[in-house]
């Protein structure tokens, strides 16, 4: 009996310390279409939005659930879901709810596949807006807000 309460209790463990591992769920604003679909590089799910002939996607990873320790990465792809490699890709952060508005823009650097991320803390509880903006080799700028909870 001892035995079966010790597995229990460090499977909830493991499960409690997996939602916090865990991508936060992410939607977009200001568009009326979502997509939910598998990054091509790692299968993540991660929500996107077509903006002009090109589809931008938002992942927010916490790290760390003590510190806030936050990866964000966006996605950027064509219209035929090939990754662009040679964005410059800008993200600000911030939680309306609050009224806390962004305290800085983060760059975000291409780690492959039409990936970008950067590295932030999201420490406080609630609604958090993500203003992403990416300049396209060609001169264009594509831009989209996402929204999610912590």
């Amino acid at each position: 009996m001892k035995r079966t309460m010790t597995l229990a209790f460090s499977a909830a463990i493991l499960l409690g310390a997996a939602g916090f591992a865990s991508p936060l769920k992410v939607r977009t604003s200001g568009s009326g279409s979502q997509q939910v679909m598998l990054c091509p590089d790692c299968n993540a799910k991660l929500s996107c939005a077509m903006v002009g002939d090109y589809r931008l996607g938002l992942d927010v990873n916490i790290d760390s659930p003590k510190t806030g320790g936050a990866v964000i990465a966006v996605h950027v792809m064509d219209k035929d879901k090939k990754p662009v490699t040679d964005a410059k890709v800008k993200l600000d952060l911030s939680m309306p709810t609050h009224g806390h508005r962004a305290r800085e823009t983060l760059k975000l650097r291409h780690t492959g596949g039409g990936r970008y991320e950067a590295a932030t803390a999201i420490v406080m509880l609630g609604g958090y807006k993500a203003n992403v903006s990416a300049l396209l080799a060609g001169g264009d700028t594509v831009k989209q807000s996402f929204s999610f909870s912590k």
